[in-house]
């Protein structure tokens, strides 16, 4: 009877690790699908009470459920960032089609940072390799756009076909979690909040954000503050410099071309109000939706840039909150007491 028992074993362990080689290598070979899989999950769960209500209240076929979501999210989410992508774009175009007019402002600006700090900034050596950047920026943009907007197709087409099948996805993922019904109903709930804080929460306190700035850059005198604000209130989801790294340049900039007070305006604006919006706009924020600790979103962000490039800013903090969600279901499943 041992020897049966140990032979089992043996077995099981010989089928759970060949079926754990399997899938690190088929998650090897499908690794380039990682960003539209999880976009397509991220929208699978803001949606799915929606598609509920359409399909079980409203009577909808599911098919066509799932494309009115999907044209919901394109016009709501991905416009609005590939309108930005555009304007950003169409911005880079406009200086390097005229790099002279590039040289002109940053000799002014150097001039400007070296009589008030000592420090010269952009010398010959600089401005070279500036202009060597800037030559390859264009060619990277657009091969990055091509990229992203095949991952948008194929991250629409995971979506619909999980949206078409969302009661079948439910019931299998019942069956495969080593939770039970009550646990995984609970941890649903609570990875529905997480997904709401780090998909909506952060980026409506990074618009919050761009907002103020836009305000700021109105009242001194930036050029274009409605551009600006937009830029900024992405920058706002980069960890450690955020939004500083749009208006403290925009303060030189205006210090650069004659308008001091105006500058040292916008830099005590940014200080007192842009920086500090993001505590009140969070504490905010974070009544409606799961509280994540700051650390998840700047270690999350690190993560995520490092695996995915931008996607990461978002993907980076969700991957985090779900590892932290799945040890804390696991520890109350099993019991597993803290030291």
């Amino acid at each position: 009877m041992l020897t049966d028992i140990n032979k089992f074993d043996i077995k099981r362990l010989i089928a759970f690790a060949a079926l754990n080689a399997f899938g690190v290598l088929l998650i090897y070979f499908l690794h380039d699908f990682i960003k539209p899989f999880l976009g397509a999950l991220i929208f699978y769960i803001l949606f799915k009470n929606f598609m509920y209500k359409m399909v079980h209240e409203w009577k909808w076929k599911q098919g066509l459920s799932a494309l009115v979501i999907i044209l919901l999210s394109f016009f709501i989410i991905l416009i609005p960032v590939l309108t930005l992508s555009y304007l950003l774009y169409s911005k880079i175009s406009v200086v390097l089609n005229d790099p002279a007019s590039l040289i002109t402002v940053l000799d002014l600006l150097d001039k400007k940072v070296l009589e008030l700090t000592g420090v010269e900034i952009f010398d010959d050596a600089n401005i070279h390799k500036l202009k060597t950047a800037a030559t390859n920026l264009i060619p990277t943009f657009l091969s990055e756009l091509a990229y992203t907007l095949a991952n948008i197709g194929i991250m629409y087409f995971i979506l619909y076909y999980m949206l078409k099948n969302s009661s079948q996805i439910s019931r299998e993922v019942n069956n495969y979690l080593p939770f039970e019904h009550e646990n995984i109903d609970e941890m649903a709930k609570e990875l529905e909040s997480q997904t709401l804080s780090n998909a909506v929460g952060v980026p409506l306190v990074g618009t919050i954000q761009g907002m103020a700035a836009g305000i700021g850059y109105w009242i001194f005198g930036l050029n274009e503050p409605v551009f600006w604000a937009a830029i900024t209130a992405f920058t706002s989801l980069l960890p450690f410099i955020g939004t500083a790294l749009i208006w403290v340049p925009a303060s030189i900039f205006i210090m650069a071309s004659g308008n001091l007070w105006a500058g040292l305006g916008l830099f005590a604006y940014g200080t007192l109000i842009i920086m500090n919006i993001d505590n009140v706009a969070r504490f905010m924020i974070q009544k409606k939706f799961a509280d994540v600790h700051p650390m998840i979103t700047v270690f999350g962000v690190l993560i995520g840039l490092e695996l995915f490039g931008l996607a990461g800013i978002i993907f980076g903090p969700l991957m985090l909150s779900y590892f932290i969600l799945f040890v804390k279901m696991y520890r109350r499943v099993y019991n597993v007491k803290t030291i």
